[in-house]
């Protein structure tokens, strides 16, 4: 069914870069694409005016919100995405830019399901851009406490390699923080998995700090809240 809407969209956005271009294919993307998102994740998507390239697969929209708009489960403005032309054709969606000035992210406000949790989130790979950017990012949690990032990035390698970094402000000035996954898609299959976190306060190379684990996942239940031993090295760096 999935593969049916999708192709149903491209076969309708096509037929309308033919004969007019991309105002056509914008308006019918305002018409189809939060719809479709909505019904792919399970909770209500509100997009603002969508600006299209068709040729390039490029779409932008001043806005988005995910859940209740009153008290949403994600939210972000400036939102651009590339698409793999491939994919597409085939009727799947996959991300391979995305960028927003702001994203805010609040994990309770999703659905919750009394289904079982999956065995492995490999479903989600077609959603994670190969290049991700955000200006600043909030996660919030379920009681309301805001974990703040700002100039955050986000690259997949071909190897199945992934690096995130971003920065924080703290007491001790900008705190820059790189993470790296040895392999995404073991942490897709909550496999186990090799990870290195390098702390820096900026301006001070001395102040360098690297972690390396291996950390075994299990299919449990999401926490809402940061860990703690994280938070807790955070604010001794700090």
């Amino acid at each position: 069914m999935k593969r049916l809407i999708i192709a149903s969209v491209v076969i309708v956005s096509l037929g309308a870069l033919g004969y007019w271009g991309n105002r056509i294919l914008e308006r019918t993307l305002d018409a189809e694409l939060a719809p479709l998102l909505s019904k792919q994740l399970g909770l209500p998507v509100l997009l603002g005016p969508i600006q299209a390239h068709a040729l390039l697969l490029r779409a932008s929209s001043p806005t988005l919100v995910m859940g209740d708009p009153k008290d949403p489960a994600v939210t972000a403005t400036a939102v651009h995405v590339t698409l793999a032309w491939a994919d597409l054709l085939e009727g799947d969606v996959r991300l391979v830019y995305a960028s927003a000035d702001e994203l805010m992210v609040r994990p309770s406000r999703w659905p919750s399901s009394d289904s079982p949790l999956p065995d492995n989130y490999k479903f989600l790979e077609p959603y994670l851009p190969r290049t991700l950017q955000l200006e600043s990012g909030r996660y919030v949690t379920e009681s309301g406490e805001e974990y703040p990032v700002a100039q955050l990035r986000w690259q997949r390698h071909a190897s199945g390699r992934a690096v995130a970094d971003w920065r924080e402000q703290r007491a001790a000035g900008n705190v820059d923080l790189k993470l790296e996954l040895a392999s995404l898609p073991a942490l897709l299959q909550l496999a186990p998995i090799d990870t290195v976190l390098t702390v820096e306060v900026d301006g001070k190379p001395d102040s360098i700090v690297t972690l390396k684990a291996s950390v075994a996942l299990a299919a449990t239940p999401p926490q809402r809240a940061l860990p703690t031993r994280y938070s807790s090295m955070l604010r001794a760096q700090a």
